[in-house]
């Protein structure tokens, strides 16, 4: 296999495709998102996410929302700040994203 392959199921939103987009993972801590696709996100929180483990995301961008339970696949810290730890997620969903290809002036790039 090509190490260089990438082994996403989706095309994802990068940089500044994500800009509008913010998150919460429930009970209201709030999260950073990195990349999106409408399978999947990468995130950076405050609170700590287990690889294996489930928890519930929800996302807006302008008047859109979508709530999902996710699966956490991969996390580790990639910050470590005076009054806390910031750690980065790879979530997959469990309902997919459907307005993503809707948001005006984004470009998905695979």
């Amino acid at each position: 296999m090509n190490a260089d392959a990438d082994r996403r199921r989706h095309p994802r939103l990068d940089d500044e495709g994500v800009s509008g987009i913010c998150g919460r993972i429930r009970p209201g801590h709030t999260v950073r998102v990195m990349n999106l696709s409408t399978g999947g996100a990468l995130i950076e929180t405050a609170r700590r996410l287990v690889p294996g483990g489930v928890a519930d995301l929800h996302l807006e961008s302008a008047e859109l929302r979508h709530a999902t339970r996710v699966r956490v696949v991969r996390s580790y810290v990639i910050r470590v700040l005076p009054d806390a730890i910031v750690f980065r997620c790879a979530v997959t969903f469990e309902r997919m994203v459907p307005w993503l290809s809707t948001v005006p002036n984004l470009e998905v790039r695979i």
